[in-house]
């Protein structure tokens, strides 16, 4: 979805009212504690180690997720045309060399259910341009929620048998059509609550005589061509069919253009989305493997995996909430990064190619941390487009022990790292940067840092 396709919000807050000053005095004490043994559990940032944490974060973070097939194939519909096909498994020669096979328990198309099988086996599966792929992804689908359970683009009967079954009680289908048969459009639909009912008005639009359509534009014409009133217990579904009226293919389309079906509820109006799906799966990773030019990861573990979409056109994909390992290798130096409570928010869109990431959680490694870890902190998004190879704006934010930090800012092909090697230093209870790293994304991947600490 919508991969959602979006925005992330964490308020963290706490309250606390005690009358009994040595109550509180105590609570304050045990507090204290806590905070201490939070602080020994993360790495302590210095100048010297900065760039070092910053890259290790980024190879086992973004790189991983821009290179990674992780989502590409949850179901057949996903599959190039050319993949043949023998019962529930599929074979796919790769763009350069090797194979790829695939298994799904459900044909394209099909209405998915919870419990549905999925899985992707890569064998040097060489796509090009210095992407090879290996290992295996085996899944079950857990949750499937939305209008949309086949995963491709449904027509408007499909939609509309779909949105009967999830609303309550008897429904009332309006579906009008004229003395022919023909179904009675319009180019909008209101909804207006009069007397303890919702009238529903479908409206024809006359454009100006520039042929201009603007909103609320006094030289438009607007005439209501058929008008409903839903009373105050009834459940509702309006078909406003405008592609059958203009002689188009019979499908609920993403766009504006497309036929449009609403539903009443408790005499509120609201558009199906009827494109829309949200679906989880459970997912094992076995050494699944990318490898970009001399960037190597390998994913262990297993993952929870969500993917959503409102229209087919913009998703929103996660790992959520995963504890797993990530092996990133490069050149003759591996280092092994374990992710807690991790959670990846991708939000892309197909037509632009242009994508936004969002990171949350702890990643530790022996290699880089010794036995602390990191903390990842969600902030401004990593924005870019898949046709180039890094992000062009947004930030990473690294926490380490207390209020010591690491903040990543990309802007094209440069970087900014802002280092808080000391915690709070103004005495205004918040992070503060002491020193600011100007490097490019091509530096710091090739370890040129401007500080070393050997």
């Amino acid at each position: 979805m919508e991969r959602i396709l979006g925005s992330l919000v964490i308020v963290i807050s706490a309250l606390v009212l005690i009358s009994c000053d040595k109550l509180s005095e105590e609570f304050e004490f045990a507090l204290d504690d806590v905070v201490d043994e939070e602080r020994s559990s993360t790495v302590d940032i210095e100048l010297e180690n900065a760039e070092l944490i910053a890259l290790g974060v980024l190879q086992s973070t973004l790189f991983t997720h821009l290179n990674s097939r992780l989502y590409d194939f949850l179901d057949a519909s996903d599959l190039p045309e050319d993949a043949v096909n023998d019962g529930e498994t599929y074979f796919v020669g790769c763009d350069v060399a090797g194979s790829a096979e695939y298994t799904f328990s459900r044909p394209s198309g099909e209405a998915h259910k919870a419990g549905d099988k999925i899985s992707v086996e890569y064998t040097d599966c060489d796509e090009g341009e210095g992407l090879v792929h290996n290992g295996k992804l085996t899944g079950r689908y857990t949750e499937i929620k939305g209008l949309n359970d086949r995963f491709v683009e449904i027509d408007t009967d499909t939609c509309l048998a779909n949105l009967q079954k999830e609303l309550p009680g008897n429904v009332r289908i309006i579906d009008p059509v004229d003395e022919n048969g023909d179904p009675l459009d319009g180019d909008e639909v209101r909804f207006k609550a009069v007397a303890g009912t919702l009238v529903i008005e479908v409206v024809q639009v006359t454009l100006d005589e520039d042929e201009v359509p603007v909103d609320d534009n006094d030289d438009n014409t607007y005439t209501v061509t058929n008008s409903f009133v839903i009373g105050a217990e009834e459940t509702a579904i309006l078909v406003n069919r405008r592609l059958r009226q203009s002689g188009e293919e019979e499908v609920m389309t993403s766009g504006d253009g497309g036929d449009q079906i609403y539903s009443v509820v408790d005499r509120e109006g609201n558009k199906a989305l009827c494109q829309g799906y949200q679906r989880t799966l459970n997912v094992s990773l076995s050494n699944f493997y990318s490898k970009k030019d001399e960037l190597q990861h390998a994913l262990n573990g297993s993952v929870t995996l969500f993917s959503g979409t409102e229209d087919l056109n913009r998703f929103t994909t996660e790992i959520r909430e995963s504890t797993f390992s990530t092996t990133v290798q490069q050149g003759n130096l591996a280092e092994q990064f374990l992710m807690t409570d991790y959670t990846v928010t991708e939000t892309f869109d197909t037509v632009t190619g242009s994508y936004n990431m969002v990171f949350d959680g702890d990643i530790s490694s022996e290699a880089i941390f010794g036995t602390t870890s990191v903390s990842l902190l969600p902030s401004s998004p990593l924005l870019g487009n898949y046709s180039e190879d890094y992000p062009n704006s947004g930030i990473l934010s690294i926490l380490g022990r207390g209020l010591e930090q690491i903040l990543i800012t990309s802007t094209d092909l440069r970087l900014t790292i802002a280092v808080d090697f000391d915690g709070d230093s103004t005495g205004n209870g918040r992070s503060d940067s002491d020193e600011f790293i100007n490097t490019s994304w091509s530096d710091l991947i090739d370890r040129e840092f401007e500080f070393v600490d050997y």
